[in-house]
């Protein structure tokens, strides 16, 4: 039996698909793990930002005026994690779909989710960076062309665009401080999301 993707069932949990999927009807298995992220959705959009991220992104994104800062007329944000998984918690009626991520994260901010998968090459060199940003306001808002830039302090190592799903890959190799950042031109945003929490590197 073929499974729905990881990418699908999120679809499905965050309501961008909502076209019934008969697999769903069959498949105890798929229809338990896309239970559980719906209620990881849920609890998303409740979860009170923690002191020390409010304090951090301030520490990173305040200038000498107090104002956020801005990169090429884009307001520079910070995203605050409200998901992770990291191979440690194990929910038994779901363990042979989700125990394939060695790292998952979902970040937040204002209407947008960052959905963010880790998974080391098996030489330990690599890690591969699967993601996808959306609109939870307007789920159908096309993501198509946003770029990604993997950063290391000033530095960009690599780029990607999302394709018409808001979906990209990002291949790197683990050290300090990465992060990414998304560039919403037609909102005037710059997201920016710390890789320490699904980076082996921290």
């Amino acid at each position: 039996m073929n499974h729905l993707t990881q990418a699908e069932l999120n679809d499905y949990a965050r309501k961008i698909r909502r076209d019934p999927h008969p697999h769903l009807a069959e498949c105890e298995e798929c229809g338990n793990l896309l239970s559980f992220l719906r209620k990881v959705w849920e609890a998303a959009s409740t979860v009170e930002v923690p002191r020390e991220v409010v304090e951090e992104a301030k520490g990173i994104f305040q200038s000498s005026s107090g104002e956020p800062s801005r990169a090429g007329g884009l307001k520079e944000v910070l995203a605050r994690l409200v998901f992770l998984y990291t191979g440690e918690q194990q929910l038994q009626e779901v363990r042979s779909i989700i125990q394939q991520t060695a790292r998952q994260a979902v970040y937040r901010y204002g209407d947008y989710s960052i959905d963010l998968r880790a998974e080391e090459e098996p030489d330990n060199i690599k890690t591969s960076l699967v993601g996808q940003i959306s609109n939870q306001r307007t789920p159908l808002t096309p993501m198509g062309g946003v770029l990604v830039s993997l950063m290391a302090g000033k530095r960009t190592l690599q780029q990607s665009k999302c394709n018409g799903l808001g979906e990209f890959l990002i291949d790197f190799v683990s050290r300090e401080r990465l992060r990414l950042r998304f560039e919403l031109a037609s909102e005037g945003l710059l997201i920016e999301v710390p890789l320490k929490d699904i980076n082996s590197e921290g």
